[in-house]
């Protein structure tokens, strides 16, 4: 009853600045109400506001009313014209944040609440609101914050010590949460809504604990097992501990290995075969004696989930070695010799073919015979060191010829045999 008096008061004063009054508002709207059914009221509404439709009172109260019947789209729709006639009426925020957390919008509706409590940071409705869609967010600090400052404003609200006891009890900070409820009994009259809920709610806080101290009991009450099962947990955690510690070692200075082997190659300049043959043939097996040792490490692991993390590592570990190992293997030595090798000669001919030409157009017979000489020598020679770097990689390791390998060295010979062809076919 007192919350239908509230309610006409309030009528009565925004009618009355509308020039209505409030028998307008049926008998029949305020029984419903009294019900919680907000029909005959938001139609009787709808009907003040055709001719009224920028009163502000009368679209707070629909905006209300829709939220309560659960239409929240209308609530938010009237709601936003409140702001609209008035950016400072709280009430609309509070009514905006509440039907936007009903469908869903919990973060949006925290936002409205923000914003209310930005003009009045003491308002009671929106900040125990924004405790509960806080803690629908997951986020319990801050609804607990907010029920923290409500009681200091006003130590004497007790919905607030219930919502907060309830709040402390999904924590897990039983204590707390019994000494909100013990508060609410001292304080609320027996057999009142809050006195009630405090009742209840102190008797689930009690049975959680009974609970919990059961189970303590139950798994206390064999002491030989609790022993042996710290016993196994505490070797476990001793292996995987000394484990981890090896591994992490291990790949560590294999990741340095590698780090400082790909620094010496990158300083050796790509046309000095040597020193990146000389520096391979350092690294090569290092590299293998690593990865020998994961490899052993990864057989002993395989399966045991404690060590998924690590396994990762290894094998990422082992697919660099091998990438390394390849790329540093006698015959990649001695395939990166036959290109720097083929390279130089190619270059050398390139010259010699040029001057031969000039000399040609020069009229110079003789320069020309020595040039053409030069460079038939010169494509012969290339040709026989293509040939022997291809024995040569057949004979280190089969299993890296590569296909395409091959095809490369068989189109390089089919090249220069015709260029020594065409530098034979070249006369004075």
């Amino acid at each position: 009853m007192k919350k239908i008096t509230l309610l006409l008061s309030f009528l009565c004063l925004g009618f009355a600045n509308q020039q209505l009054t409030a028998q307008n508002f049926s008998d029949h709207a305020k029984a419903e109400i009294a019900k919680n059914n907000y029909l005959p009221a938001l139609d009787e509404l709808t009907t003040f506001l055709e001719a009224n439709p920028n009163n502000e009172i009368l679209l707070t109260y629909r905006a209300n009313f829709y939220a309560k019947a659960g239409q929240n789209e209308k609530a938010i729709a009237d709601a936003t014209q409140v702001m609209l006639l008035n950016p400072k009426s709280t009430h609309g925020l509070i009514t905006l944040g509440t039907a936007k957390m009903a469908l869903g919008k919990t973060q949006e509706g925290v936002e409205s609440l923000n914003q209310a409590l930005a003009i009045q940071p003491n308002l009671k409705p929106a900040l125990i609101l924004r405790s509960k869609a806080y803690f629908k967010l997951n986020q319990p600090e801050k609804s607990l914050a907010d029920l923290s400052f409500l009681i200091k404003d006003d130590p004497k609200i007790l919905e607030a010590y219930v919502y907060r006891g309830q709040l402390y009890t999904a924590m897990k900070q039983l204590d707390s949460a019994k000494a909100d409820y013990q508060f609410i009994l001292n304080q609320a009259v027996v057999g009142d809504k809050y006195h009630s809920a405090a009742t209840d709610k102190l008797k689930e806080v009690l049975q959680k604990e009974a609970a919990a101290k059961a189970a303590l009991t139950e798994k206390a009450t064999d002491d030989a097992y609790a022993k042996k099962l710290t016993d196994q947990v505490t070797s476990l955690s001793k292996e995987v501990n000394e484990t981890t510690v090896r591994l992490t070692k291990m790949l560590t200075e294999s990741t340095t290995e590698i780090n400082r082997f790909i620094q010496k190659n990158d300083a050796i300049p790509k046309t000095d075969w040597q020193g990146k043959a000389q520096l391979f043939q350092e690294i090569n097996p290092r590299i293998k004696t690593y990865l020998t040792n994961l490899q052993k490490e990864r057989t002993y692991l395989a399966g045991k989930e404690a060590y998924r993390g690590l396994m990762t590592n290894i094998e990422g570990s082992i697919s660099a070695m091998n990438l390394i190992i390849e790329r540093t293997s006698p015959y990649a030595a001695r395939r990166q010799q036959f290109v720097e090798t083929v390279n130089a000669m190619d270059a050398a001919i390139t010259v010699d073919f040029k001057n031969m030409l000039a000399t040609q157009k020069s009229k110079q017979e003789t320069t020309f015979e020595q040039q053409k000489k030069q460079s038939l020598a010169k494509t012969q020679e290339l040709l026989i060191s293509i040939n022997q770097s291809r024995e040569a990689l057949l004979k280190l390791d089969a299993t890296k010829y590569r296909e395409q390998d091959e095809s490369k060295i068989t189109k390089l010979l089919a090249d220069y045999t015709k260029t020594l062809a065409n530098i034979n076919g070249i006369v004075y």
